[in-house]
């Protein structure tokens, strides 16, 4: 079997990058997998064979509005030049959205299978909102799921809205994001590099709007109100960086926040943390939920991805969405009550450990079940 892939993740084209190598591993699920990924022109990203039976095929489009199009014309020419055909392709599509448009497009004019997968959670309301693009997204999903011969989902909350929204071919079949317990030597250890703070409470996060870390901001400001020695350490990049870092300082919390950027080795970070906040507005599974426990490190947060199913409440502090309150007093209730986090993270942990596969190898066999099963129709 051959499948074709369409997404969006420039870094497949970065030697050494993390999805790079996921994805030569998913090829060994099929006999040939053929990857397009919507890039523009300026990046000069060329075609490349990155494994004995993979092939990444940039749409190299004029403009983000042009990348549905350029590659509905990458999938007709691997078709016409009969690196896929209609008898043993199947299409997946890496989000319900552009990329699933194009997954719609050629599997009606090819008369092949597609699937598409989940890894947001879209029907949350907060995705929508004050996003005109994301309210557009919103419209596709509706026109391509129905077409979809099969949906594959990160999480059971996903799952749920999905099932209750549209009326699909197949049940939503839920595999997570595998996630391997990393090396925690060589990486940071917050408490040797910030000795002035007693107790640690870390962010590991994109610097987008929908991570919603202002709420951090306010919520770290109640909690200094009675232990003014808290720190809050930030690793991660983004497009809000600099606004972020304003907010601090005219909150006046200066001394307590500190961003130490993107980080390789998260696993020491989580080890040496005492909490892990997360104020996200929604999220479709939350991989950093998985590291944080398999480290661990206690977990304070909203209610999205998979905290209250893989998580359960019992052992995770939440809060809801725009609570500064609530979160600052947990925050204040994690430090006074160490023995508790302490059991409430070895119940995470134990947690996670059930939820995921026992191994890469189940995964992927796992994952290459799933395409052989969809390619069926």
């Amino acid at each position: 079997m051959k499948v074709l892939s369409i997404g969006s993740d420039g870094k497949l084209f970065s030697r050494g990058s993390a999805v790079r190598s996921r994805i030569i591993e998913y090829g060994k699920c099929v006999e040939e997998l053929h990857v397009v990924v919507f890039t523009l022109k300026i990046l000069k990203l060329r075609e490349e064979q990155i494994s004995k039976n993979v092939w990444l095929y940039p749409t190299n489009s004029l403009s983000r509005f042009l990348y549905i199009g350029s590659a509905i014309r990458v999938g007709k020419r691997l078709f016409n030049i009969g690196a896929l055909n209609e008898k043993d392709t199947l299409i997946t599509s890496q989000d319900p959205f552009e990329s699933g448009l194009v997954a719609v497009r050629l599997s009606q004019q090819w008369r092949v299978p597609f699937q598409i997968q989940i890894h947001t959670d879209f029907l949350n309301p907060y995705f929508t909102r004050g996003s005109l693009l994301n309210k557009i997204r919103v419209l596709i999903a509706e026109m391509v799921l129905p077409h979809a011969n099969c949906v594959r989902v990160v999480s059971k909350r996903i799952a749920t809205s999905v099932n209750k929204r549209y009326t699909l071919k197949s049940t939503p079949k839920i595999l997570p994001i595998y996630e391997e317990k990393k090396k925690v030597g060589g990486g940071m250890d917050l408490k040797k590099e910030y000795p002035m703070f007693d107790f640690i409470v870390l962010m590991n996060s994109r610097l987008e709007r929908e991570k919603n870390i202002p709420l951090a901001f306010s919520s770290l400001k109640i909690a200094l109100e009675k232990n003014s020695k808290i720190g809050l350490i930030i690793a991660g990049s983004g497009r809000e960086k600099e606004s972020l870092k304003k907010r601090v300082m005219e909150l006046g919390l200066r001394d307590n926040v500190v961003f130490i950027g993107w980080q390789e080795n998260v696993a020491s970070l989580y080890k040496s943390a005492d909490l892990y906040l997360h104020t996200g507005r929604y999220e479709g599974y939350g991989l950093t939920f998985i590291e944080a426990a398999l480290e661990h490190c206690p977990i304070l947060s909203t209610q999205i991805g998979i905290i209250g199913d893989v998580l359960d409440t019992n052992y995770v502090l939440t809060c809801a969405q725009e609570d500064p309150k609530c979160f600052g007093d947990q925050i204040i209730r994690a430090y006074e009550h160490p023995e508790t986090q302490k059991n409430n993270a070895e119940q995470a942990e134990k947690a996670a450990r059930e939820h995921l596969p026992k191994d890469k190898e189940t995964y992927l066999e796992e994952y290459g079940t799933l395409w052989r099963e969809c390619s069926k129709g």
